[in-house]
């Protein structure tokens, strides 16, 4: 009688070892996709990955979402001038804990290399989809 329920005890204690462990592996999977979600930064290295690779299709598509499509000009002509691979310094930014749909967050956005610099403002908006690039201005340019 002891021995089997010392045998049944340690099989609860190994199935629940096992599903704390793959409670644990689901969580860290939940927590990576929702990530970018939640990141406002993810859309802005999205956006300066897609002009890296000359995404024409992509490109557009970001246009489209902008206030002043021609902003993104100027952001590929400084990508295109700096020394490959230019330093890029996000912030200092404030993300809001729990942002409501049309909330808007300015990050300055400052590309680097040894030719010089070169700062944007880049306002991401959250959405029902997650952050998105909505507008990209020259630092202290006038709305």
């Amino acid at each position: 009688m002891q021995r089997s329920f010392l045998i049944g005890l340690a099989g609860l204690f190994i199935l629940f070892y096992f599903a704390l462990v793959q409670a644990d592996y689901l969580v860290n999977s939940a927590v990576q996709l929702i990530r970018p979600f939640h990141q406002p930064t993810a859309p802005i290295y999205e956006l300066l990955h897609v002009i890296d690779h000359q995404d024409q299709s992509a490109i557009r598509n970001v246009a489209g979402q902008l206030r002043q499509p021609a902003a993104l000009h100027l952001l590929s002509k400084a990508w295109q001038q700096a020394q490959q691979p230019p330093i890029i310094v996000l912030g200092p930014y404030r993300s809001p804990a729990f942002p409501l749909p049309g909330a808007e967050l300015v990050i300055p956005l400052r590309l680097t290399c040894h030719h010089g610099n070169a700062q944007f403002a880049v306002t991401v908006t959250f959405t029902v989809q997650g952050w998105q690039v909505s507008d990209i201005r020259l630092p202290y340019s006038n709305p």
